[in-house]
């Protein structure tokens, strides 16, 4: 030790004052030999002592041979231009194994500097400074993020030192997500926490490892005939990755379900859980056994307590120490505690986690883990605890904005806007003007007038943000960028589809240039680019971005939050396109997965099966619709406590319509009058989800019969505030469009053509092709026209935006095939009988081979066809 310790005090040690010090506490922070010097690489022959799990079947070696990886060439690589590498992947994907094993090989006569806990981290680095020719070993790396750990210009004193100093660190992919979400993402990390921890993970050159092996790694592990642990693996590596299984994972998981058995481990099965439990909340700690203790009580109670006969908790702990069938133990022991077995934390059928243990964590948590927990109790519908979470981890900053997005999710919106104005003034008072949280609360206070009042405003903010910003933390800063995002989402929002377009494909050529083709704020804007082409009425392009970007995302990181919001718009896009059954099969997976990390009645679940309701209706059943949202709703009602919730108010107006879909249009106008209301009373009149209530209620009016009702409801929408404000936007554009509807079914279809013609006129400069609801005014113009007199005008403007549609969404598209219908009609209505019915012809060929036979655009034509057909007869 005595070599460790001189070392610290030559470089004036910061974090270790005195010699007595270093003496008593060097070994509790850093792994030293017995003589109390650092480890050589080559003397850790045992992969175990490197994190590595151990495999089954100890007669064979406590771990079978390693097995080349492909990747393995490409971390070699990366180690000797950047010295700095992070290996990502799944659970149990061999992340330790190949990263000691490379380090061993290259590094033998290095000395190996690993930090024990998190407090360890600048000791752990000063002798790395200090040492040279060493490797400082960071195995699950996220144990190492946060107050007092690893921080960015830890990194840079390594490469500064120069020499032959290298970091190798590992992380799940699971984990690493949560330091990685994108603009407009869940937020499990506050802001604050996860800039920093991006901030180090970033610093690492990223290598990924998949957990499933390629075909090539098998063949390499078939080589290995006389070890039966691998034989006995191969079969199973269609589902599992060959790593995952030798680990011992799905046994452990099996042994951890059976333990809740009466007689068997139920306590013992109670404190997994609980270990586990704080893994999915976001706290990646060890746990004392104290607080273990406590913490277990609850699960075991919701189990049927002493009915179980539940062991002593000295038993039960031994047993979750105890390697079963010769492998991982259900919990690791670390220096300062215990941590859950992480293939535990990813398996599917988790619980709701319990209030109690959310308060049992955030009564000893640090900042970072107290915003964790408010995001999860959020989601979890303890909004108490959320807020008392958010309150400890926000006390030492300069105003806090970490609950905003709740706010404005309750309906506080107008409160969200003067929080966000007060933190601004606080940190304007107490911050230096270009100190980064002074910009973010700038950020901010644009995004929630964007949610929250009027997007035109907001656009106008970012503008003026990004050009300040840009100048002070540069084109390349986080900040810069997410703001240059949100300023293309809100002029989106504020009807400017073409300015949306042009800005994201602007960031998309920085971003590659600034951060590389495949960073995820790259590929968040290219997914950001195929919202934008859904929302245009292009699900076709939409989809084949988000094809393309799953198939570049690296397979470590296919349950990562970015892969997740892919398949999500994915999964949209396909109930568009009528593909269904594909639609539904990815909504049940993303169901399946999301329900393991948050639970079924958790927020996030909750809104994934309002989605796939939806798309079960689009299916053509929409009273399994309304039985699938009425089911949800009953579950979100009993688990929110009744708080005002917007996705909630959003399931029941999705659950509206598909009443009136069913056949029920009346209950769809009581429904929504109703919510209407109730929106109002949660959300405010001005809002633009009573807008949004109201419009809808207007449409079902017209299909209930009730149309001099839907007209001047419309009319009085018109000037509704939200529409005022935002006069531009796509909804008010609609909404005008459907009052000239209104117009011209109460008698009027030359003022009809007019209103249609303006909104057209208002669109066309801010559109970008293929817009289809540019497309859609065009053709009511068209069929207005018709009805005021002038057929011949009306045929002709509908052939033109046939022709356009064909070009732009190809021939048999469904909107294509409806316009080339409507333009045979209006030829016909224009005289020109033959040429229509000949038109018709090719329609009804093309609907038959594009849409379903009973679809009712094929029987309208069908029906269109017969009746011109005996016009001429």
């Amino acid at each position: 030790m005595v070599a460790a310790v001189g070392l610290l005090t030559a470089r004036g040690s910061a974090v270790l004052q005195d010699l007595d010090v270093q003496r008593r506490e060097l070994p509790q922070l850093v792994r030293l030999t017995r003589s109390g010097s650092l480890p050589r690489v080559r003397d850790l022959s045992d992969p175990l002592a490197w994190g590595v799990h151990p495999s089954a079947e100890w007669e064979f070696g406590r771990v079978t041979p390693f097995i080349d990886r492909d990747v393995g060439p490409e971390v070699v690589k990366r180690l000797l231009s950047d010295r700095c590498v992070l290996i990502v992947g799944e659970s149990t994907a061999g992340k330790s194994r190949l990263a000691s094993e490379t380090v061993r090989r290259r590094y033998g006569r290095f000395r190996l500097v690993e930090p024990l806990v998190r407090a360890g981290v600048p000791a752990a680095v000063q002798l790395v400074v200090g040492a040279g020719r060493c490797v400082l070993w960071l195995d699950d790396v996220e144990r190492f993020l946060g107050e007092n750990g690893l921080g960015r210009h830890h990194l840079d004193a390594i490469r500064e030192a120069g020499g032959e100093r290298y970091v190798v660190a590992t992380i799940r992919a699971e984990e690493y997500a949560r330091f990685a979400v994108p603009a407009g993402g869940r937020q499990p990390v506050s802001a604050e926490a996860g800039r920093d921890g991006w901030d180090v993970l970033k610093g690492m050159t990223r290598v990924d490892l998949s957990r499933r092996w390629s075909p090539a790694e098998l063949v390499r592990a078939a080589e290995y005939r006389d070890d039966p642990r691998i034989v006995s693996a191969l079969p199973h590596t269609d589902e599992f990755g060959l790593a995952e299984w030798l680990a011992a994972g799905p046994q452990l998981l099996t042994a951890w379900r059976d333990g809740w058995a009466p007689g068997q481990h139920p306590r013992a099965a109670a404190i997994v859980a609980a270990a586990v439990d704080a893994r999915r909340v976001g706290v990646h700690r060890a746990l004392s056994k104290g607080l273990l203790e406590r913490m277990h009580w609850s699960y075991l109670e919701q189990r049927g307590g002493a009915r179980l006969r539940p062991e002593s908790f000295d038993e039960a702990m031994e047993w979750v120490l105890t390697p079963l069938y010769a492998t991982s133990s259900l919990l690791i022991p670390r220096a300062d505690g215990y941590v859950a077995f992480d293939y535990l934390v990813d398996a599917p059928g988790q619980q709701t986690v319990p209030v109690a243990t959310l308060t049992s964590l955030l009564a000893d948590a640090d900042s970072d883990e107290a915003r964790q927990i408010g995001w999860f109790s959020w989601i979890s519908f303890h909004p108490e605890v959320a807020e008392r979470a958010y309150q400890q981890a926000d006390r030492h900053r300069e105003g806090s904005l970490a609950a905003i997005d709740f706010m404005i999710e309750r309906g506080e919106g107008r409160a969200a806007l003067a929080l966000a104005e007060q933190v601004i003034r606080r940190r304007q008072a107490a911050l230096t003007p270009d100190h980064e949280d002074l910009w973010d609360a700038r950020k901010t206070m644009a995004y929630v007038t964007g949610r929250v009042e009027s997007p035109a405003r907001a656009y106008r903010m970012f503008q003026q943000l990004i050009t300040e910003a840009t100048d002070v933390l540069g084109e390349g800063h986080q900040l810069v960028l997410r703001a240059r995002l949100h300023c293309a989402e809100v002029a989106g929002l504020a009807g400017d589809l073409a300015t949306r377009v042009k800005e994201l494909d602007e960031l998309h050529v920085d971003c590659v240039r600034l951060l590389g083709e495949y960073h995820r704020t790259t590929l968040t804007i290219r997914r950001q680019r195929a919202v934008a082409s859904h929302l245009s009425g292009d699900p076709e392009t939409a989809a084949r971005i988000c094809r393309d970007l799953l198939g570049v995302l690296p397979a470590a990181r296919a349950e990562a939050e970015l892969g997740l919001q892919i398949r999500w718009l994915l999964a949209s896009c396909l109930a568009d396109l009528v593909r269904h059954h594909e639609s539904l099969a990815e909504w049940d997976r993303l169901i399946e997965e999301d329900t393991a990390r948050f639970g079924w009645r958790s927020a996030p679940v909750l809104g994934l099966r309002a989605d796939r309701a939806d798309a079960v209706g689009k299916a053509g059943q929409p009273e399994e619709a309304v039985q699938l949202l009425r089911q949800i709703i009953t579950d979100w009602e009993e688990h929110s406590d009744a708080r005002s919730d917007r996705e909630l108010l959003l399931c029941k107006r999705s659950l509206a319509a598909w009443e009136g879909t069913a056949g029920r249009p009346e209950q769809a106008v009581t429904q929504l009058r109703h919510l209407a209301a109730l929106t109002q009373q949660s959300f405010g009149r001005d809002s633009p989800e009573v807008f949004a209530c109201l419009q809808r209620l207007a449409r079902w009016m017209v299909k209930a019969g009730r149309s001099d009702d839907a007209q001047q409801l419309r009319e009085d929408l018109l000037v509704h505030p939200w529409v005022t404000r935002n006069p531009r936007a796509t909804a008010a554009l609609a909404l005008r469009a459907e009052f000239a509807g209104s117009v011209g079914e109460a008698g009027d279809p030359a003022r009809a053509a007019d209103l249609l013609r303006a909104v057209v006129v208002d669109r066309t400069p801010v559109s970008h092709a293929p817009d289809l609801d540019l497309l859609c005014w065009r053709r009511d113009q068209a069929i207005w026209e018709g009805k005021a007199g002038a057929p011949e005008a009306a045929a002709q403007q509908l052939r033109e935006l046939a022709a356009l549609s064909a070009e732009q969404r190809g021939p048999e598209d469904r909107h294509t095939i409806g316009l080339v219908w409507r333009m045979a009609d209006w030829t016909a209505k224009a005289g020109h009988i033959e040429q229509a019915i000949s038109e018709l012809e090719t329609a009804l060929a093309s609907a038959r081979r594009a849409l379903d036979i009973n679809d009712e655009t094929t029987r309208s034509i069908a029906e269109s066809l017969q009746y011109w057909s005996g016009q001429i007869n």
